[in-house]
């Protein structure tokens, strides 16, 4: 989990780090839309 904040320039940082999770993992974006966290799922970019 990583934690964005938005700095004064208008650029992003990374605030917070943690390599493990509280769950399992979710495999689709289907799935995402379960967790609140997650309503809406983007789509990649790259």
């Amino acid at each position: 989990m990583i934690r964005l904040l938005r700095a004064a320039n208008n650029g992003w940082y990374i605030d917070e780090y943690h390599s493990s999770h509280n769950h399992s993992l979710s495999l689709t974006c289907g799935e995402k839309v379960h967790w609140l966290s997650h309503k809406q799922c983007t789509r990649r970019i790259w």
